[in-house]
Order: C-alpha cells, then structure tokens, then sequence
C-alpha cells in the first residue's frame, strides 16, 4: 500500500486589485435646529448632556375682539330710530337698497347692522343740531348741495361717515353760534 500523500496547499488565487471609489461630499444642508447633537469624534460627551430647550414658538397675533353682536337688540334700536326719525319701512328699504344693495336689514351683515344704527342716530341727532343752529329746511338742503352734490340736498343720500361729517359740521356751526351770545 502506497502512503496516502498529505493535500497540497492550493496555490493562492490572486485577487482582484481593489479599486477605490470616492463618494461625492454630501453639501451641507441649511442649519436648523435638531433635538439630535451632531456627531462628533467623541460621542460620548453628548450621553449625558441635556437637550437644548426648542426655540419659542412666534405668538400669533391676537384677533381683534369684537364685542358680541345681538341681532334682537340692534333691531329693536333699529325700529325705535325709525319711528323717531319718522321713516317708513319703504324709506328704510329704499336707503338699504342705494348703500348696501340689500332691500332688507335681515340680510345686512353684523357691521352693516351696526353701521346703519349708527347711521340712524346720526340722523336724529343733526335734527337736534339743525335747530340750535337756526337752519331752515331750505339752508340744509343748500348745504348738503354744495358739500355732497350725489346727495341731492338730502341726508337720506347721505352715506354714515357724511352724515357724521354733517353733524361735526353743525355742532361746531352751533358752538360757534353759542359764543356770540
């Protein structure tokens, strides 16, 4: 019997050259805040460090308050306007209709409502001022001509700011009146 040979080491394969390919460097990205601490050489001195606390967060404005609209309330002030001032619901209708484009005041919105309130008290209050000032109905209607000539001598034309305006003008025409005397 022949000694069984010892395996022979199988000659080394050669091995394929390693070839180095560089990834592209990433860009950096735009800084922003991250719970996360950057990596670094030494983890370990992040372990035990706290987080920094988020930035604040902006306040939002505030809305602005407004005071609480009663439907109800506001039209009931509404009618008790019209009946001192004494117009009709036709009259009503027809300065509704030329401001707002609305021929109803239930379907004028919360500042239309308040508006036209105003716009109602405005008016009685000019009759007051018209009679301190000793005006005729005539030397309104003038006046009203010349300052407002859309109004056609009449303050039922009169938008609310130039029915204020009219006012202003006669309290200061009144006072100036009360000087003299």
């Amino acid at each position: 019997m022949e000694p069984i040979a010892a395996p022979q080491p199988s000659p080394p394969k050669p091995t394929p050259s390693k070839v180095e390919v560089k990834a592209p460097e990433p860009e950096p990205e735009p800084e922003t805040w991250s719970p996360i601490p950057p990596l670094g050489e030494n983890t370990e001195d992040y372990t035990d460090q706290p987080l920094p606390p988020p930035p604040a967060p902006e306040p939002e404005p505030l809305p602005e308050l407004e005071e609480e609209f009663d439907f109800t309330d506001i039209s009931l002030k509404i009618d008790m306007e019209l009946k001192h001032i004494g117009w009709n619901s036709k009259r009503e209708s027809e300065y509704l209709k030329r401001i707002y484009g609305k021929n109803k005041r239930m379907i004028l919105g919360d500042r239309e409502m308040k508006e036209f309130l105003e716009y109602l008290q405005t008016y009685a209050q000019t009759d007051v001022e018209l009679k301190k000032v000793g005006w005729s109905a005539q030397q309104g209607k003038d006046y009203l001509k010349s300052q407002y000539p859309d109004s056609q001598g009449s303050r039922l034309m009169l938008t609310c700011s130039q029915m204020k305006e009219f006012l202003d003008y006669l309290q200061q025409t009144a006072s100036s009146n009360e000087e003299f005397f």
